[in-house]
Parts: C-alpha cells; structure tokens; sequence
C-alpha cells in the first residue's frame, strides 16, 4: 500500500478511521500540540493534547462479556466543538483483535485484514513519543512532504487496529499508557464489565471504572470521580430494574440518570460505589495532607452514597466524615497490603 503523507505541519495520518463520537469516518491528522479528527463535509474537531485527562483501552462488549470490537477513548478536560454540539469524549473504534488461528480446525483460515501505511514525521510528534522506536527512518527524498527534507521520516505500517493501539500505547495522545477496565472493581452478576442500561430513551452500555462511569451511547458520557457528588443505587419506576443516580458538583448541571439496570446488578452496583467512595476518600485525605504541608488547608471534596433496593427497601448512607474502617470491601484492589485472599458498522448496544 502507498504510504499516506501528512499536510503540513502535521506528524501524520491516518485515514478514515470509524468512530463513534464524533460519529462516521474521520482522517486522525497528529501534530506536537492537537489531533485534529476530519470529517464528513468538511467539519473539524480539534482536540488538545494537553486537555485529554484520560486515555482508556475498552472492549465494546455484550451482557455475556462477548466482545464485538475495540473502543479507544479520549476523556476531555474541557468539551470541544463538535460541529453544532460540543463532546467530552472522543471514541475510536476499530476491530478487535483476531484470534490466533487453530491450523486442525475444519475451517478456513480468515482473510487477513488489510494493512496501511503511514509516512510519519518524528520531529512533528509530541516530546517523549515512543511510537517509532522500533521503526527504521526512511530517506528524506522518498518523502511525498517538501517540507520533511531536513526531519527523520518514518513509514510505519498495520492493520486500523495496530495503528490505533499503537496511538495509545506509545505515548501519542497521552504520556501515560491508556487505562482499562479492572474487574477488582466492578464486575457484573454476569462476571461482565459492564452493564446494559437506558440515558433517556436511549440504551447504551455502561462502564463502572476506576475513574469514573463512562456511558456508551447517545450521549457518550464519561463522569470523572473528581467531578462527582454523589451517587445513588436505587429501584427503578417499576421496582423489576435499578437507576444508577450520579450527581457532580456544578450544580447548574443536572445529575446523570442511568436507568432500567437489572436487579440483579444491585450487588456488584453497590460494592463498586463503595469501592468508588473509598478511593475518592484516599485521594481526598491524600490531597489534604499535601495542601497541610503546603498552606495549612483542607482536602477535597468527597461524594455521598446511597443505595436502596434489597429486601425490605432500606438505605444504606456511608458517612464519609467518619474514619474509614473495613468493611470487606477492598478499597485499591492494586494494594495488597490488606487483601483477604474494526467493527465497522454503526453502533448498536443489543
């Protein structure tokens, strides 16, 4: 394949890349300071580099944990323009990872997917980008771009998938590798990271994460635990499903309702807000001793819990300005210290 050359000024890119907010098929143009994603007609959505807060590796994944294709998230900072609206996340999405081929299988072996090729600039990428270091410099005169006579060009070749990973891995987007769901702290009834539930009318699927909830569907919302007030597990209208009720401390925005949850999700719902509440309870402390030994003041703020819906519709409301005790429930499931033991079709969450 003919390698793809950048315009000017920009590091590389990559071609018709499916995504899901913005929707339909971008070109992902990357520079030192923006990835700029192109689209239909003409529209542009620029992201900062140094506005994204969080970069997460998902897989898009059914009830059952069946997964149908790979979701690469950027979290926002700040909402960008999206044509007439404005998002806070931008979602790739591309193929999943094929399995490896058994050779005594009755079957055929699949068509490979097809590779592309992308002619890169390094001098143009972001400070302490690993995204070449196992790639060898081309010569400048088989550069397309006047303006790389005098940098390193590269042609880095993959699969849609490799080259989205790679954007994530390496250090491109963000200087962290991208995070991912972790089943210490939410795992369904289904042994699922995620569940399936409504914003609205719309369904979608929803995953409890470590740093906050992230809705897949119409809107795709990702709510950050620093922004969050607190949180409720409560019976849904007709008492056969649960809502998920989470508000944030801008009061002039209404709270996130997620609804229509199965019952059988009260359990694993409520061990990750408790779970959710114990870590926003460290940080906090951990902020307030950092601003003590600073300027004498306090921590951050904490949000409040409740959960209802179990046999006899009590609530449980934990005291977050009562000293944290245990409960059982392992607060940083990475601390050991106190532990017992691409698809290319439109979105369509069913």
């Amino acid at each position: 394949a003919a390698a793809v050359a950048p315009a000017g000024g920009v590091a590389f890119e990559i071609p018709a890349v499916q995504m899901l907010s913005p929707r339909g098929r971008h070109a992902v143009r990357v520079s030192r300071t923006h990835v700029r994603l192109a689209g239909p007609r003409d529209t542009l959505v620029e992201v900062p580099l140094a506005g994204i807060k969080y970069a997460y590796a998902l897989s898009k994944v059914d009830n059952y944990g069946k997964v149908s294709a790979d979701l690469w998230v950027l979290v926002l900072r700040e909402p960008v323009a999206s044509g007439k609206q404005m998002t806070s996340t931008i979602v790739f999405q591309t193929k999943p990872k094929p399995k490896p081929f058994d050779p005594h299988s009755a079957r055929k072996p699949p068509k490979p997917p097809p590779t592309l090729k992308v002619t890169v600039t390094s001098a143009l990428l972001r400070e302490g980008c690993t995204l070449l270091s196992s790639h060898v410099a081309i010569s400048s005169s088989s550069s397309s771009s006047s303006s790389s006579s005098s940098k390193d060009v590269y042609a880095i070749e993959g699969t849609m998938r490799d080259l989205i990973s790679a954007c994530f891995d390496r250090g491109v987007f963000t200087k962290e590798p991208p995070r991912v769901t972790d089943p210490t702290y939410f795992k369904s009834s289904r042994s699922s990271p995620v569940v399936k539930c409504y914003v609205g009318v719309n369904d979608g699927i929803l995953y409890p994460l470590p740093d906050g909830i992230f809705f897949l569907g119409r809107p795709y919302t990702f709510v950050a635990l620093d922004e969050m007030a607190g949180l409720e597990c409560a019976k849904g209208g007709s008492g056969r499903t649960l809502d998920l009720i989470v508000s944030v401390h801008d009061e002039g925005e209404p709270p996130h309702e997620f609804s229509m949850i199965e019952k059988e999700e009260h359990g694993p719902l409520t061990a990750y807000v408790q779970r959710l509440l114990k870590k926003a309870q460290r940080l906090a402390k951990e902020e307030g001793s950092s601003s003590s030994s600073c300027s004498g003041g306090g921590g951050g703020a904490v949000p409040s819990a409740a959960a209802s819906g179990n046999a006899d519709d009590a609530v449980m409301v934990d005291d977050i300005s009562s000293p944290e005790e245990n409960d059982g429930v392992d607060d940083d499931p990475d601390d050991d210290s106190d532990d017992d033991s691409d698809d290319d079709s439109d979105f369509d969450p069913n």
